[in-house]
């Protein structure tokens, strides 16, 4: 991202501040100079799991709308 040092630092204090798994660095050649943020490993790693997850929680409710089956007087 092309952007004035200003807004540089808030996006790099933003990402700080959510704690979020990526990198930045800035390319100081042109002007203004630009903001390059690389999305690390871990990233990868919280969204693999994040839907691991919301597969495992579907997978539960719809297991919940199955209708139950009462035993019958052969049980």
């Amino acid at each position: 991202m092309a952007l004035a040092e200003a807004r540089r630092k808030h996006v790099k204090d933003q990402i700080r501040a959510a704690e979020l798994p990526v990198r930045h660095e800035v390319w100081k050649f042109g002007s203004p100079h630009t903001l390059v943020l690389t999305k690390t490993d871990e990233l990868f790693r919280r969204e693999a799991k994040e839907r691991k997850d919301a597969a495992a929680d579907l997978e539960w409710l719809v297991a919940q709308r199955r209708p139950q089956r009462k035993p019958g007087p052969d049980a």
